[in-house]
């Protein structure tokens, strides 16, 4: 209830400064309507206990202006205000759950999202509330066509800027290095605003760049947060003159305004969106191809992958002379792990070996499970003698540890067959490797066997 209580004080207040601050004279003309939109995300927020104090709120904000000699008349067409503006949050809510993606994530929401949140609600609304200021004898029938589609700009212009920002509330934060970009944009903003309304009116269309540099920088909810303050800067100038927007008649002016207030908003939001899209698309790219590339269970470089490393890594050593060397490395008794404590576990050793290797070699070197227990090395711009210094290293710290496992210590060790490019092929380089690994296990395990004879160990279990 207490927010609900704050949130409500928010609408009044808003209401009241808007009728005061936003007011175009001579015509009373109101160009932007923040409690709408305040009120759709009091109903997103509360439910239906938010009509009650939206209608509360917007009585009391609407009641001086609405003052006439009959006290009961001005009561009652308060009211029946109070009750529009209390309905149009729920009709505004319900659309936009059915119609549009209630995330705003795509530009090509941004359409349905006017049409159908903003246009609909407000056209109904603005339709219900200038019957009520005719009948009230408010305004003039003469008066009502005008007013009506004022209020359908204020009120959609409302949603569109509120809206956004609860949006992006709810799933994105404003980081400690984002609030001086932020600071910046909208201080230059505010400056070029006061300019185009002191004598310089071509600096007004110096705000929309400052807001595309926020939108292309990435900034979910500092762009829109930054877009409202200007917008409010930009009505609160008009209030006292036109200035760069001042036209042949009243309503050219307030068209005029009303397109670039429109159009900046529009299209800024837009390219936000837009980027957004554009960096989700990246990253499903880079998440699609990581798949492909990955192995499912260790996370670990696949076969494929790893083969296509070597063949290139291959080629370019025959041009270059570029030393590497290709190593095999296999999980001793694995079969006898998985009969004995199963499957599942065996997977963990898996896992829990990956982490362990990775961990232990260069993260320049490419590490991949090549399939079941076997995984496979390349070790880049090092010679023979050097990479078995690093195997036996691996080799000896697994047999002395072995793995972490669910906060316990398994023991396992490993057999490793090693040889240093200089062959015909790749494939002969990976046959070469295989048969120093068989080597390897028909000497008892847990050894290191390399092609070069002399440096060629063997340990005992």
């Amino acid at each position: 209830m207490i927010g609900l209580a704050i949130a409500s004080g928010v609408y009044y207040i808003t209401a009241s400064i808007g009728m005061q601050v936003f007011s175009l004279q001579p015509q009373n003309i109101t160009p932007l309507w923040l409690p709408l939109g305040i009120g759709l995300v009091m109903y997103l927020k509360f439910g239906w206990k938010a009509c009650l104090g939206v209608f509360l709120a917007s009585f009391a904000a609407n009641l001086p202006g609405m003052t006439t000699n009959s006290l009961a008349a001005s009561i009652s067409h308060t009211a029946i205000a109070g009750i529009i503006d209390a309905s149009t949050p729920p009709l505004a809510a319900w659309l936009l759950k059915r119609r549009t993606p209630t995330k705003l994530s795509r530009s090509k929401h941004l359409f349905p999202f006017c049409f159908y949140v903003c246009l609909i609600p407000t056209t109904i609304s603005a339709v219900l509330l200038t019957t009520n200021l005719v009948t009230g004898g408010y305004i003039a029938v003469s008066q009502s066509l005008s007013v009506g589609f004022a209020l359908v700009l204020a009120d959609s212009l409302g949603i569109l800027l509120v809206y956004p920002i609860y949006a992006s509330w709810r799933s994105e934060a404003i980081s400690s290095d984002e609030i001086l970009a932020l600071a910046l944009a909208s201080i230059s903003g505010l400056i070029f605003i006061a300019a185009a309304f002191h004598g310089f009116p071509g600096a007004i269309y110096l705000v929309l760049p400052t807001l595309l540099y926020l939108a292309a920088s990435g900034y979910r909810l500092g762009h829109p947060v930054v877009l409202l303050v200007l917008i409010v800067a930009i009505l609160s100038f008009a209030s006292r003159g036109f200035g760069p927007f001042a036209g042949s008649s009243f309503e050219d002016s307030v068209m005029r305004m009303m397109t670039f207030v429109f159009s900046t908003t529009l299209m800024s939001q837009s390219i936000m969106l837009h980027r957004g899209e554009l960096i989700e698309s990246s990253e499903a790219r880079e998440l699609w191809y990581q798949r492909a590339i990955r192995d499912t269970l260790t996370g670990l470089y696949n076969r494929a992958y790893f083969r296509s490393q070597l063949n290139d890594e291959f080629a370019r050593s025959q041009r270059t002379t570029r030393p590497f060397v290709l190593a095999m490395i296999d999980v001793d008794f694995f079969k006898r792990i998985n009969d004995q404590y199963g499957h599942p576990f065996g997977d963990k050793v898996l896992q829990a070996l990956a982490q362990e290797l990775r961990r232990l070699l260069r993260k320049a070197d490419i590490l991949a499970r090549i399939g079941g227990e076997e995984f496979a090395v390349l070790m880049f711009d090092i010679s023979l003698p050097q990479a078995t210094i690093a195997l036996e290293r691996i080799r000896v710290q697994l047999a002395a540890n072995g793995v972490l496992i669910d906060h316990k210590r398994f023991s396992v060790t490993v057999s490793i067959g090693a040889c240093e490019n200089g062959y015909h092929s790749a494939e002969e380089l990976i046959k070469t490797a295989d048969e120093l690994l068989y080597k390897a296990k028909h000497r008892g395990r847990n050894c290191l066997v390399t092609n070069a004879t002399e440096l060629e160990h063997y340990y005992e279990n």
